[in-house]
C-alpha cells in the first residue's frame, strides 16, 4: 500500500487490481480449458503452473504499480486455470459413485484448507513482498507432477491414442488388484478407428445448446447461478473487511469447510436443485439481516456474514457439479467453461461493490448480493433435479430431463 501509494486519493488502485485478476481469471476460464481438450490435462497442468509460478514470484519484485497489475492480470489466468484442469482431471480419474466427493474435496475443501493456511501465514508474515515469495516458490515444485500423475484416461480415449489408455487401464487394475477383461480394452483396427472418426465428426456440440431453447434457458439461469456464487464469495470476502477493524480475524472467521462437508452429503441426499436454490436463497437472507442490523455490536453482523459465506460457499462448489449434470456428453465442458466464463463476471464486480461499501456504506454490498442471491436462487427451481439420474448422453436426453423439474 505504501510502496505503491495506494492510500487516500489513490485507493482505487486497489480495486483495479483486485479487477485485473479476476479479469484474469476470466480470460483463463476460455483459454486454459480449451487448451486442456486440445493437448491433454496433463501438459496443460505442467504448462499452466510453471507459467503461474513464474508470474506469482515476478509479482514479488515489481517496481511499480502498473507492473504489479500486469504481473496480477497473468497471475489470474493461471490460478483460474489451475483450478479447471485440476476438477476435471481429478473428476475424470474416478468412477460415477466418487464424482460428486472428488469434486469438493479436490476443488473445494482442498481450496479452503489452503486459503485458510494463507490467511495464518499473512497474519505472521506482514512485509507482503516476502509473503508473494513464500506462497509462490513452492509452486515451481509442482512441475514434477507431469512424471508422476498419469494423463487422463478418457482424454486419451476421446482423442483414440488407445495404446496409451490400455496400458494406463492395466496399471490401474493391477494397482487395485483388479482383473479387466479382455474385450473392454481391445484396441480396434484401423477401419475401426475411420468409422469412429467419421461418427464423432457428425456429432453434437456446444451449438446444438444454443439451438434448443430448454437448453438455452437452462444455461443462462447457471450463467446467472456462477456470477451469484462468485460475486457473493468474494464480495462477502472483501466487504468482510468493512465491518471490523482486524482483517485478519475476518479472513479466518470463515465456515467454508463445515460448508463443503455438509454440502456434500446434501446435495447427495436432498439432490442438486434444492442445494443450488436452497443455499443462493438462505445466503442472500444472511447478507440481508447483515446489511440491515445496526453497527454496534458489530459481532452480529460478522455472525451473519459468516452464514451468508457458509452457504454461498456450498453454492460455489455445487454448481460444479450441477452444470456438469445437466448437459450433454458432447457438449458438457464447453459449458462448464462458459458458465465458469460467466461466474468471473461476478468476481470482476465484487471487489467494486465492495469497495462502495467502504466509501458509502458497509452495509450496501450486502444488501446488494442480498438481492441478487435471493432472486437468482428462485430462478434455480427451474431447473431439472440430476440426483441419482444418468448423465445425458445427447441432446434429446437432456432435454428430457425436464420431466424430473418435480
Amino acid at each position: 500500500v505504501i510502496q505503491f501509494d495506494l492510500t487516500c486519493e489513490n485507493e482505487w488502485k486497489q480495486t483495479v487490481a483486485s479487477s485485473l485478476f479476476m479479469f484474469g481469471m476470466l480470460i483463463g476460464a476460455v483459454t486454459i480449458g480449451f487448451i486442456g481438450d486440445t493437448i491433454g490435462r496433463r501438459q496443460t497442468f505442467t504448462l499452466n503452473i510453471f507459467v503461474l509460478a513464474l508470474m506469482t514470484t515476478a509479482t514479488a519484485f515489481s517496481p511499480d504499480w502498473i507492473t504489479f497489475c500486469v504481473m496480477r492480470f497473468f497471475s489470474g489466468i493461471g490460478a483460474c486455470g489451475h483450478f479447471l484442469i485440476i476438477f476435471v482431471w481429478g473428476v475424470e480419474a474416478v468412477g460415477k459413485k466418487y464424482r460428486v466427493i472428488c469434486g469438493f474435496v479436490y476443488y473445494q475443501l482442498v481450496f479452503t484448507v489452503g486459503t485458510s493456511l494463507l490467511g495464518l501465514l499473512a497474519y505472521y508474515v506482514r512485509d507482503w513482498q516476502t509473503l508473494q515469495l513464500i506462497i509462490s516458490a513452492p509452486m515451481f515444485a509442482l512441475v514434477a507432477l507431469y512424471w508422476i500423475v498419469p494423463e487422463s484416461i478418457r482424454w486419451l480415449i476421446i482423442k483414440k491414442r488407445f495404446s496409451e489408455a490400455r496400458l494406463l487401464i492395466l496399471k490401474c487394475a493391477q494397482m487395485n488388484k483388479k482383473s479387466v477383461p479382455n474385450h473392454l480394452i481391445t484396441i480396434p483396427d484401423d477401419k475401426k478407428e475411420d468409422e469412429l472418426a467419421k461418427s464423432s465428426a457428425k456429432g453434437e456440440s456446444i451449438i446444438d445448446v444454443f439451438r434448443s431453447p430448454i437448453l438455452l434457458k437452462r444455461l443462462i439461469i447457471m450463467f446467472l447461478a456462477w456470477i451469484a456464487a462468485v460475486m457473493g464469495y468474494y464480495g462477502i470476502t472483501f466487504s468482510a473487511t468493512n465491518l471490523s477493524d482486524d482483517f485478519y480475524l475476518n479472513y479466518e472467521l470463515s465456515m467454508q469447510i463445515p460448508a463443503y462437508i455438509g454440502g456434500m452429503f446434501v446435495m447427495d441426499k436432498l439432490g442438486r436443485r434444492p442445494t443450488l436454490s436452497g443455499g443462493l436463497i438462505i445466503s442472500g437472507i444472511a447478507c440481508l439481516i447483515t446489511g440491515l442490523v445496526p453497527e454496534d455490536p458489530p459481532a452480529i453482523r460478522i455472525t451473519f456474514s459468516m452464514f451468508g459465506k457458509l452457504f454461498i460457499s456450498c453454492v460455489l462448489a455445487t454448481v460444479y457439479s450441477y452444470t456438469s449434470d445437466l448437459f450433454p456428453t458432447p457438449a458438457r465442458s464447453a459449458a462448464v467453461g462458459l458458465c465458469s466464463t460467466s461466474g468471473r463476471v461476478g468476481g470482476i464486480l465484487a471487489p467494486i461493490i465492495a469497495s462502495a461499501g467502504r466509501k458509502v456504506d458497509p452495509a450496501l454490498p450486502f444488501i446488494i448480493f442480498a438481492g441478487v442471491n435471493i432472486s437468482v436462487g428462485v430462478l434455480c427451481l427451474l431447473l431439472p433435479e440430476t440426483n441419482k439420474i444418468t448423465l445425458p448422453a445427447t441432446v434429446q436426453e437432456a432435454v428430457d430431463m425436464e420431466k424430473y423439474k418435480h
